[in-house]
This record gives C-alpha cells, sequence and structure tokens, in this order.
C-alpha cells in the first residue's frame, strides 16, 4: 500500500470470543508517513489472557501455534489466566486454544510487532 500510512507506538489490543472477534489500536502519539510500510521479521511477543465468556480467568489453557514458522510452540495460561510467547518469528499463524470444559478456538493471528491479545472462552456443549 502506497500514500499516507498512520505509523503508532505501542501495542494492539485483541478480544475475542468463539463467535466474536474485534481488534482495537490505540492511537495517541501517531505520525503520518508517506513511506509503505514494512512488516518486521520480529522477534515479537504474542501475549493476553484467557477467560470465560463472564470475565473468570481460566487457569491451565494450553495455546498451540499450529502453522507457520512458530509452528508447535505452546503455552499453558497461569492462574491469572495470562499467557505469554515470548521471541516469535513475525508472519500469520493458527493458535489452537484449548482448556477442560471449554469448547476450543483457532484464531488466526498476523504478528509483525507485540501483541497483547485477551480471549473468552465459551463452555464446552
Amino acid at each position: 500500500m502506497y500514500g499516507p500510512k498512520m505509523i503508532c507506538p505501542g501495542a494492539g489490543k485483541i478480544f475475542a470470543t468463539a463467535v466474536l472477534f474485534v481488534v482495537t489500536y490505540a492511537m495517541s502519539a501517531c505520525m503520518t508517513s508517506s513511506e509503505p510500510l514494512t512488516p518486521s521479521d520480529g522477534p515479537w511477543r504474542f501475549s493476553g489472557a484467557i477467560k470465560t465468556l463472564s470475565g473468570s480467568n481460566i487457569a491451565g489453557a494450553r495455546l498451540t501455534v499450529l502453522t507457520g514458522a512458530n509452528a508447535t510452540a505452546h503455552v499453558t495460561t497461569g492462574a491469572d489466566g495470562r499467557y505469554l510467547f515470548e521471541n516469535l518469528s513475525g508472519g500469520r499463524f493458527n493458535v489452537l486454544i484449548e482448556a477442560s470444559g471449554f469448547a476450543s478456538i483457532q484464531p488466526r493471528v498476523d504478528l509483525f510487532r507485540d501483541i497483547e491479545a485477551n480471549f473468552a472462552l465459551a463452555s464446552a456443549p
């Protein structure tokens, strides 16, 4: 893409459920550039929290990268429901999020900077 671009520091915030995916980005302290933006290879951090639809933390949820350069990377949430992948290569990948008693989801992630993404899981049918 060419033309004016908004370059904004700070990580995007992502919230997703099994049926809803909303992305918002902080737009403070932005500057304009007429040069095309080129994604960086990283390394990047992908972090956030896994919660129930009512907002409670899910401890012990498993997140596994299924595709891309980071395939097979995995982490487990702590008691606070938080997860952290460190030193990931940039790119697009799918991540499997699963927890006992909940429906699993497989969101697609485009990682070209540090991202915090919070996910909510629905109870298993």
